[in-house]
């Protein structure tokens, strides 16, 4: 989806999504530190201290921290996830630190020393800038894996204080200045023009929209493309510091004070308070709530609580009567392919729908969004397509006459799985494909990406299998060959599959994608589909009005959608889950903020 495309549909969107206050919580950190940055990743909340300091924390809730130990003594400033991996750096050295699950962390070194203050992640690339509050510098640096880094060249000189990755871009923002730079791929930068002369601190991207705040003041600019800024207004003169999004909001925290704000479109702000007067330093988003950290010499922490689920969906209509199979959703918008046809329907906010058509006749049963691309898949023949905006199609090939089922996106890769074979194909654009091979001949339902993997399903059998790159495949087992395995999803660190099948109660979860324990639904459904969001697993069932939600993807509660009793998919996406049917039937659910 372009750029322009993108402005167009945040007002739209944000129309859409119940709000509510935002509501912050003391939480207590594992040891007293100068708590610098936080990062989330992969159902892991993870904290570095600075000061010469070795400390470092992780929470699985972003309430209950655990001590945990750096490789060495330093000053860290930043950290992110990335591809399976945390990746955090230091100011006054070349020291950088790497871990796979934000507890055991192991050394390495930058290509040359400097006062490293940001780092993002983006397009299967670390991006860090560098910063000084003694001298300017022009560098940056990019590493493919966290482990080896080279440097390169930013368009001007200054202290750079933040870098982000949104759709494409990477995005940096300099202090003191009116200087920001953007690259498609981190390594040839581009000078841009901030609004004003300020010292801007942080920056964040957020479903189609990049956001900078600025120290000292009440200044924000946001750009929906990375390159020309607008101003915008914090909602009172402060020491902002950091800015992140989550779930259509975009929030901010301001050192040496309780105050916090956050807005729905990164333009009209609303004043919030923290749970007390610190020197607040980062935020970040992840299982449904925000998570910020800061202080001197201090153990104080904050988090924002859950959203509340309603009891009951709310009907929509899709534009025409068909066999919807398939919905998800990316960079605002929600997109549904139909079973027969050439049947395809977009949304801007999951309510309304409209007709779009794809670019040939099929039996289209999976849809998934990845780097600015959706693509389609059709069974029982070599029938795919690519939309880089959701309404016009454009035909492609997949390798072999098969009966694809099932198409994800992890990290710059699409993967598809089909039924009654062996066959799985990958590809790095969603255009051209590739054959790869399952380890066994398996009614192979679905496929999707998490924690560095990719994870299949198969019906009827206790077939699953597991990738970490989508191309050389692993058997592995599920618990049970009794239920038809018809839908597995990614989230909060954990694999989870419905099973359907006439009153079907199964269900089972994966930490890694290869061994899986049974859990049993508290009520009996052919569930069809599951997905994940907002903190959430929901799951839905053909032949019924029920639904599921579950917080960790084992004890789960039902829940309404009455409009229909022919549920094909669920998807989730700013802010809503939709679920889609047979006939004109669709659903959607938005949980209120707290």
């Amino acid at each position: 989806m372009s750029f322009t495309s993108k402005k167009l549909l945040l007002s739209t969107k944000q129309q859409s999504t119940q709000s509510g206050s935002l509501g912050w919580t003391a939480a207590t950190m594992p040891s007293v530190a100068n708590w610098r940055s936080v990062a989330y990743g992969e159902g892991r909340f993870v904290a570095i201290s600075i000061t010469s300091s070795n400390k470092a924390a992780y929470s699985d809730d972003g309430i209950t921290w655990i001590n945990a130990t750096m490789p060495s003594v330093a000053n860290w400033q930043s950290v992110t996830y990335g591809e399976g991996r945390f990746v955090a750096i230091s100011s006054g050295s070349n020291i950088v630190a790497y871990s796979d699950d934000g507890i055991t962390w192991t050394a390495a070194t930058m290509f040359s020393s400097g006062d490293f203050g940001s780092i993002t992640y983006g397009r299967g690339r670390f991006v860090a800038v560098v910063y000084s509050f003694t001298a300017t510098s022009n560098k940056a640096t990019y590493s493919d894996d966290g482990v080896t880094w080279i440097d390169v060249t930013l368009p001007s000189t200054g202290s750079w204080k933040s870098v982000t990755y949104g759709e494409g871009r990477f995005v940096a923002v300099r202090d003191f200045s009116n200087k920001a730079a953007y690259s498609d791929d981190g390594i040839t930068w581009i000078d841009t023009t901030l609004p004003s002369n300020s010292d801007w601190e942080s920056v964040t991207y957020g479903e189609g929209r990049f956001v900078a705040i600025a120290s000292g003041s009440n200044k924000a600019a946001y750009s929906d493309d990375g390159i020309t800024w607008i101003n915008a207004t914090m909602p009172s003169v402060l020491s902002w510091d950091s800015v992140t999004y989550g779930e259509g909001r975009f929030v901010a925290i301001a050192s040496g004070s309780a105050s916090a704000a956050y807005s729905d479109d990164g333009i009209t702000w609303t004043a919030a308070t923290l749970p007390s007067n610190i020197s607040w330093r980062s935020v970040t988003y992840g299982e449904g709530r925000f998570v910020a950290v800061g202080g001197i010499n201090s153990n104080t922490a904050a988090y924002t609580n859950l959203s509340t689920f309603p009891t009951t969906w709310t009907a929509a209509t899709m534009p025409i009567s068909h066999n919807w199979n398939s919905v998800t959703y990316g960079e605002g918008r929600f997109v549904a392919v139909a079973y027969v046809g050439t049947s395809a329907a977009y949304s801007d906010d999951g309510v309304t729908w409209t007709s779009s058509t794809l670019p040939s006749f099929a039996n289209w049963v999976s849809v998934t969004y990845g780097e600015g691309r959706f693509v389609a898949v059709a069974t029982g023949s070599t029938s795919a397509s690519y939309s880089n905006d959701g309404i016009t199609w454009t035909s492609m090939t997949m390798p072999s006459n098969a009966s694809w089922q099932s198409v994800t996106y992890g990290e710059g890769r699409f993967v598809a799985v089909a039924t009654g074979s062996t066959s799985a194909a990958y590809s790095d654009d969603g255009i051209t494909w590739t054959a790869a091979v399952l380890p066994s001949s398996s009614n192979w339902e679905s496929v999707t990406y998490g924690k560095g993997r990719f994870v299949a399903v198969a019906a009827q059998t206790t077939s699953a299998a597991y990738s970490d790159d989508g191309i050389t495949w692993a058997a592995s087992t599920l618990p049970s060959s009794s239920p038809v395995w018809y839908s597995v999803t990614y989230g909060k660190g954990r694999f989870v599959v419905v099973a359907g099948g006439a009153g079907s109660t199964s269900a089972a979860y994966s930490d890694d994608g290869i061994t899986w324990t049974s859990v049993t639904l508290p009520i009996g459904r052919s569930w069809i589909s599951v997905t994940y969001g907002e903190g959430r697993f929901v799951a839905v069932a053909t032949g019924s009005t029920s639904a599921l939600h579950s917080d960790d993807g084992i004890t789960w509660t039902s829940t309404n959608i009455s409009n229909s009793s022919y549920w094909s998919a669920v998807a989730y996406g700013e802010g809503r889950f939709v679920a889609t049917a047979g006939a004109q039937a669709a659903a959607f659910m938005t949980p209120i903020k707290n």
